[in-house]
């Protein structure tokens, strides 16, 4: 009984290790640092359990996730980033003749710059103009947008959950079941690295828990939502970024390639 309790603890106990190894080991296969895996591994988590903290200091807590604060301008960054990736990637498969997956990163694009143009309330949150008045009886928000208007908010926050969700299992699933460790170059395009897992766990918790859990939350919770989603689109940013430049890197051996299979010229 003694040696089972032990090996049960050993096995316990080893599971970070083993956890830390395959995350390693994949992103090896992507050109990415033990180091820098790691660190995207676990900053989601340092991340979202400072912010956690600050909601006891209740003013730093609100300077941080109220509308217009840094955690909402930094989601604003990261969906610009997104819609440039998405178009230039798009654009590149567009290029090598993979039309589909090239309209799936196109459409990405417009998606995170709608959800950007949502985020500043379509230029309000610059310009500081006027509601509509059909728009603000409808948004809870007295907002010139449409994701916080009823049954939309609930669609989002669905869209997002779910998104999350595969974001995180996804990887997981693949890790375990591909007898090569090494993704194809169609799977590159649609498993994000398993380092990024933690983070879009995370995103999959909060929501989770609020469908589930606390449903109609205080200001505190509720408004942690925004932690959460700067998360996810971080994630999503380095994996697409990761995307982008495996196909640059794809680009410039093909070039390299036909450079040294091209016929030598003529001498004189």
């Amino acid at each position: 009984m003694a040696v089972a309790q032990q090996s049960g603890w050993l096995g316990v106990g080893a599971l970070p290790r083993r956890a830390a190894n395959a995350i390693t080991a994949d992103a090896s296969g992507l050109g990415v640092s033990r180091t820098a895996a790691l660190f995207w591994a676990i900053a989601p988590i340092v991340l979202a359990g400072g912010v956690g903290l600050a909601a006891f200091v209740r003013p730093i807590y609100r300077w941080l996730i109220l509308e217009d604060g840094p955690i909402e301008w930094l989601q604003v960054g990261l969906l610009a980033v997104l819609a440039v990736l998405g178009v230039l990637i798009g654009a590149r498969l567009l290029m090598d003749r993979r039309v589909g997956f090239g309209l799936v990163y196109l459409a990405g694009a417009v998606a995170a710059a709608f959800i950007l143009g949502e985020e500043i309330s379509w230029g309000q949150r610059i310009f500081g103009w006027a509601t509509p008045e059909e728009l603000e009886e409808l948004n809870r928000q007295g907002e010139t947008n449409i994701h916080n208007i009823g049954t939309v908010l609930l669609a989002f926050n669905l869209v997002m959950m779910v998104s999350a969700l595969l974001a995180a299992v996804v990887p997981m699933v693949w890790y375990r079941m591909a007898t090569v460790r090494r993704r194809s170059a169609t799977e590159s395009l649609f498993i994000p690295p398993l380092f990024l897992v933690p983070g879009f766990a995370l995103a999959f918790a909060y929501r989770f828990l609020r469908f589930v859990v606390a449903p109609e939350p205080g200001f505190t919770i509720s408004r942690y939502q925004e932690v959460t989603e700067l998360i996810f689109y971080l994630g999503m940013t380095v994996f697409v970024y990761l995307v982008w430049r495996q196909l640059r890197v794809g680009a410039t051996s093909d070039q390299a390639g036909a450079r040294a299979s091209a016929p030598a010229p003529l001498g004189r």
